[in-house]
């Protein structure tokens, strides 16, 4: 033993005290949960991707981010760097501790833990360290929504950041309570390793936490793209590279689709993805996207990490000193990740696909193409034929893709409602359909007619001559009664009573809007049967029968 910063520390860590063999089993991911499930609907992709279970292969077949419901709650989440925005965005980091920790040097500047001084740190992103914590912790973009985030401060100068392990040790020897339900997350580097240096003093203390049952998730680092820095290189992931008995947890990145970024660092224990990231950074109404880094990565890993503490059947065992080197071993295994693409693990919660299920991947036509042509239905017309005709035909004659009836309605329904769906310029919520991929299954609604413009809404128009023993109609339609020569009008007429001859039916765009009419006698005095069949057939409601007509 010696004396470092007023604490004991051992003259050199021994190897195999974290990674003993253990005897607990590993825990079923349905028997962890005690409070069920939760879900982000819409959530980004690196959240996503978390919950992205091996039956469903390709990202952007989903679009929630599904957790256990305690989200980290009774968790602590320490956060080493330069500060956090958390006062400026409060409504984003509600679960703070009652107090952060800030070394000495970082004190002496006048630094407080609630500003965000990654600019000091020399990073491009000037609030780095605020978007970093949030994807531990963060409740629109964090993993572990309820863990209670604890800053811990430094300046980037020197030896600080073994200054802010050294207070993260010191305040966790104080909090004996948080010891197995805490973990640290860095996204910063102390520089490459160099042989001639000494690093007892980093090691030592990283050595102390992780002795408290406490892991330490660091990043792999960013430099892979350099052919001379493919492999880790930096202070302090290289020490769990050059010692496995000493497990730091590192983290690399990976793309949505899982392939290795091509910029990350080898030698991890596990990826999350780390392109095109998102998170707020200083303004709450305006989210910073396409970052990347395995700063990023990092407080995600830590952040599930967070979760699982809080389970009330932890899915490691949890014996001293064991813990760390278990969620190292644990971050390794088929039940905390699997192989997305390529060779790399990605981080994975245990979610099946019961709980997190598959969409089509969706690409809507619009009602408008190629500028200024105009294709759509009407939807109640479309989805009459989708589940009354279409879905009948296709399964009862046994299509290829074996798809049965419910499946056929669910992704045609999610062409017609999932898409046109803004009001402005379309107040007859006409359909323009699309196309769907779900599985090998895709699912087309192609309108092949040429309509005038969807602003020109639900119209109609009926005029009238009166002749000797009967009335002459016309009436044109946009809109409405428009897919079947008119039998739907001329069926509501006859069981109006309205007497109908000399029926004559005509398809023709007109630039008033008109795209079909009919031409007809009644007997004298059936305007307002007229109407109302028009009215039956799904003309406009307003519609009346007068002038002199054509």
């Amino acid at each position: 033993m010696k004396r470092v910063n007023k604490f004991d520390i051992p003259d050199s860590p021994e190897k195999g005290d974290f990674t003993a063999a253990s005897s607990n089993t590993t825990v079923p991911f349905s028997q962890q949960l005690a409070l069920g499930f939760a879900t982000q609907t819409n959530a980004v992709k690196e959240l996503v991707a978390i919950s992205q279970p091996s039956s469903v292969r390709n990202i952007q077949h989903l679009q929630n981010y599904v957790y256990d419901d305690r989200a980290g709650r009774g968790s602590w989440v320490y956060h080493l760097e330069a500060g956090v925005n958390f006062r400026k965005l409060s409504a984003e980091f509600p679960n703070l501790a009652d107090q952060h920790l800030i070394t000495p040097l970082a004190a002496s500047k006048g630094w407080k833990p609630w500003e965000d001084h990654s600019a000091d740190h020399g990073t491009e992103q000037i609030f780095h360290g605020t978007c970093a914590a949030g994807k531990a912790v963060r409740q629109q973009y964090g993993v572990a929504k309820n863990a209670k985030l604890v800053v811990v401060a430094f300046a980037n100068e020197g030896d600080d950041m073994i200054s802010g392990f050294e207070e993260i040790y010191k305040d966790l020897k104080a909090h004996p309570e948080r010891q197995k339900h805490s973990v640290v997350t860095m996204s910063m580097v102390s520089g490459r390793y160099d042989p001639r240096k000494d690093y007892s003093r980093f090691r030592q203390v990283l050595y102390r936490i992780m002795a408290m049952d406490v892991p330490i998730v660091v990043g792999a680092g960013n430099r892979g793209d350099d052919p001379n820095r493919r492999r880790i290189d930096n202070i302090p992931p290289i020490f769990a590279v050059q010692d496995r008995g000493f497990p730091l947890i590192v983290v690399g990145s990976v793309e949505k689709d899982g392939q290795r970024s091509v910029w990350s660092q080898l030698g991890e224990n596990t990826n999350a993805v780390g392109q095109e990231i998102t998170c707020l950074e200083d303004d709450p109404s305006q989210p910073t996207t396409e970052i990347r880094g395995t700063s990023f990565t990092t407080p995600q890993v830590a952040g599930q990490i967070a979760n699982w503490l809080a389970m009330d059947k932890v899915p490691f065992d949890i014996t001293s000193p064991y813990l760390v080197g278990n969620v190292r071993d644990y971050l390794e295994s088929d039940a905390a990740g699997w192989v997305r693409s390529g060779d790399s693990r990605v981080l994975w919660n245990g979610v099946t696909e019961a709980d997190n299920p598959q969409v089509p991947v969706k690409r809507c036509w619009g009602l408008v193409r190629d500028g200024d042509t105009c294709m759509y239905l009407e939807r109640d017309l479309l989805a009459s034929l989708i589940k009354d005709k279409f879905c009948d035909e296709a399964v009862g004659k046994g299509a290829s893709y074996g798809a049965d009836k419910d499946e056929c309605v669910r992704w045609l329904m999610e062409l017609t409602d999932g898409c046109d769906t803004t009001p402005d310029g379309n107040p007859a919520n006409y359909k323009g359909g699309g196309v769907a991929k779900f599985d090998d299954v895709q699912y087309y609604i192609d309108p092949q007619g040429y309509r005038t413009p969807a602003r020109l809404g639900l119209q109609g128009q009926c005029g009238l001559k009166y002749k000797a023993f009967l009335t002459s109609y016309w009436v044109w339609g946009h809109g409405w009664a428009s897919d079947d020569w008119g039998d739907l009008l001329l069926d509501r007429l006859n069981s109006n009573g309205v007497g109908v001859t000399g029926w004559k039916f005509d398809y023709g765009d007109e630039e008033d809007g008109r795209e079909w009419s009919a031409w007809f006698n009644a007997v004298l005095g059936a305007e307002s049967r007229v109407e109302g069949a028009i009215r039956q057939a799904g003309g406009p409601a307003d519609i009346n029968c007068d002038g002199s007509g054509r």
